[in-house]
């Protein structure tokens, strides 16, 4: 078993071995104290056809930690019912007045119409996205962090996540006490990927960690959405960059996105790039 250290390798992603299991009892006294649930296949909420997702991404796509052996969430939301019609909205740390209002109101005009928005859970465009979708009265907000639920993080705010998990939820894969890496951020990303409909990037550089993101939503053939900004803006230039090479579809509106669910038909990510069912 995990907890005294005997599970085969191949059922131990690679990313968890770095991890040392000491005491899985002691570990979930921990998260329940805490509120945190560990999820595992076969229980009501697990999101079965997206986590099969996740396993297609890490055939093409080496070192994002295969399937997880479960999750870890704190919140009220169930996890198979945030899965449906959740869309990603992601970018920069450090963003301009123009793209924290744009992540505001694409995400306010989602969660409006009933789509879970998803996203780092990080400050800047994360979060300026969760502040639209907390402003709505009916939406759902979920933040995936690269860390254990419990672990504190300069770039996420606590009152935030206690916002979030109120109204929506905060999930990880990673067990209580471990520390964010940045290898761990990457594969997080992928799982936000994997579990939502779609993905939408505000403000990003040109080798933005949001291009990553974009990359994973295309193998899996989710449609990416990206939002312009000002000519010579650089804040802007990664999504110029995925709109131009066409990665990403052009939107400016939270209608936008929305049409092209409804109907199956955006023309981003490759062929066939309409969300896989769920």
């Amino acid at each position: 078993m995990i907890g005294d250290g005997t599970a085969p390798a191949m059922h131990v992603p690679p990313l968890h071995r770095r991890i040392t299991w000491q005491d899985t009892d002691r570990v979930l006294k921990r998260a329940e104290a805490r509120g945190i649930r560990f999820v595992i296949p076969g229980d009501d909420e697990w999101p079965t056809d997206q986590i099969a997702d996740l396993a297609a991404l890490s055939e093409v796509q080496e070192g994002t930690g295969g399937v997880p052996l479960g999750l870890w969430i704190r919140g009220r939301q169930q996890l198979n019912k945030i899965v449906r019609r959740g869309v990603t909205v992601s970018g920069t740390t450090v963003p301009s007045a123009y793209g924290s209002f744009a992540a505001s109101e694409i995400s306010f005009g989602l969660a409006s119409a009933g789509c879970p928005v998803w996203s780092s859970g990080s400050v800047g465009i994360d979060e300026a996205g969760h502040r639209g979708v907390l402003a709505s009265d009916s939406g759902v907000p979920v933040a995936v962090l690269p860390s254990g639920l419990d672990v504190r993080h300069p770039h996420h705010r606590d009152v935030w996540l206690d916002m979030i998990a109120e109204r929506g939820a905060v999930v990880s894969q990673f067990p209580p006490t471990v520390l964010v890496t940045r290898a761990r951020a990457t594969v997080s990303r992928w799982l936000c990927c994997a579990l939502t409909t779609a993905v939408v990037v505000i403000e990003t550089g040109r080798r933005g960690a949001q291009h990553s993101l974009a990359r994973s939503a295309s193998a899996l053939q989710r449609p990416v959405f990206a939002v312009p900004g000002p000519i010579g803006s650089a804040p802007s230039a990664g999504c110029h960059q995925l709109i131009m090479d066409g990665t990403a579809k052009l939107i400016t509106t939270a209608t936008d996105i929305l049409d092209c669910l409804d109907t199956g038909s955006a023309d981003a990510g490759g062929e066939d790039a309409g969300p896989r069912s769920v």
